[in-house]
């Protein structure tokens, strides 16, 4: 399935998405199996699938072991969405007047993470930022991790090297997480 033909990237940098009315009813009926008429095109009160948003929420966020996800309002074609981290490990899915339609909770160590690589709190050099990237998939536009060996393919360096880098990455997060998860 691709994703990217259900919704449309907006914004100035591409990261926010919005629906067409078009878009959202095709995913509900061809790919969701939800004929709900809320979901037609003609519909006067028109509603984009949960499905479709939780789908989006995964693909840029990632799945966890924990998850707890909330519907907090009906969102419909037209409205700019951007996915905000609120606080480590909960994400919301906002308009640009700040209003919710989506909470994400993920297991607190994960979030943490996140947090921590998304935000650079451990002082990553930008080498080991992407071989952590790559090595754990932290982010929503790799579907998995990659092996020492593909990483040191696509940076052109021996799966070794990748290993050393990896590790002093891995030193520099590894205080930063524990001071945050005691801490809360």
């Amino acid at each position: 399935m691709q994703l990217e033909n259900y919704f449309s990237p907006v914004g100035a940098d591409g990261q926010n998405i919005q629906f067409s009315r078009e878009q959202a009813s095709d995913f509900a009926k061809q790919i969701a199996n939800d004929f709900n008429p809320i979901h037609d095109i003609d519909a006067k009160r028109f509603c984009v699938p949960g499905d479709l948003l939780f789908s989006i929420g995964v693909s840029k966020l990632g799945l966890s072991q924990k998850m707890h996800i909330n519907f907090a309002d009906m969102v419909s074609d037209g409205i700019e969405i951007s996915y905000k981290e609120v606080e480590a490990g909960k994400v919301d899915a906002q308009d640009d007047k700040g209003k919710r339609f989506r909470a994400e909770e993920q297991d607190d160590l994960v979030g943490e993470i996140r947090a921590i690589f998304r935000n650079n709190l451990a002082d990553l050099s930008e080498i080991e930022q992407s071989v952590v990237q790559m090595r754990f998939a932290l982010t929503a536009d790799q579907d998995y991790p990659l092996t020492l060996k593909q990483v040191g393919a696509r940076l052109s360096l021996t799966k070794e090297r990748i290993r050393q880098i990896q590790n002093k990455a891995l030193a520099k997060l590894r205080p930063v997480a524990e001071d945050r998860l005691i801490i809360a």
